[in-house]
């Protein structure tokens, strides 16, 4: 990732950490939060990469 700054590959998505985040209303609303954005320096925009395990809710 260090030549091109933008650029995220598979592997580099695969050993982020994530975010475990549970809905505020529905505690059944589980997901993990990878942060693509900000692992790449955008700060206008923000793009995600959200992981519903099975038996999870999506809120």
């Amino acid at each position: 990732m260090a030549d091109a700054p933008y650029l995220l590959r598979a592997a580099d998505i695969a050993a982020m950490q994530g975010l475990a985040k549970t809905h505020f209303l529905n505690p059944r609303a589980r997901r993990i939060n990878k942060s693509l954005g900000d692992a790449t320096g955008l700060t206008g925009l923000g793009i995600h990469l959200i992981e519903v395990a099975p038996g999870d809710l999506s809120s």
